[in-house]
């Protein structure tokens, strides 16, 4: 222990390792709640991790929607559902998620041009390693 961040770090992680044997650890919770007191390389390193928490619950939230539309034919209304009991911050994430669940439909349902696949091939093989 050589600074007082030092004994607030421990203080903040401590709770994540008192588990029952045989539960798994959050380490998403272990690194929000110690992140404050890191800094440096280590700050983004921590960052990071908790950035790959996010896009796991991003694709996690597009999968729930993707089955949800699959599954009812009558989404819009459902969505406005959803979106009234949502905070603003995750109406806007439900919007981005949306938009981009959109855009790859629509990519997935409309073929490329065969000019598109000559220029990608010509462009594939033109990079140099």
């Amino acid at each position: 222990m050589q600074n007082n961040q030092s004994v607030q770090l421990l203080k903040a992680a401590i709770p994540f390792f008192d588990v029952p044997i045989g539960e798994t650890i959050d380490f998403e919770g272990l690194f929000r709640a110690i992140r404050p007191f890191v800094g440096g390389r280590e700050g983004k390193l921590i960052d990071l991790l908790l950035q790959f928490f996010e896009m796991q619950h991003m694709m996690s939230m597009m999968q729930w929607m993707k089955a949800m539309q699959s599954q009812t034919e009558n989404t819009s209304d459902m969505m406005e559902m959803l979106r009234a009991s949502l905070t603003p911050e995750q109406q806007d994430t439900v919007d981005m998620v949306t938009s981009m669940m959109s855009m790859m439909q629509a990519a997935e349902e409309e073929p490329a041009a065969p000019e598109e696949e000559a220029g990608k091939a010509e462009r594939d093989e033109s990079v140099d390693l």
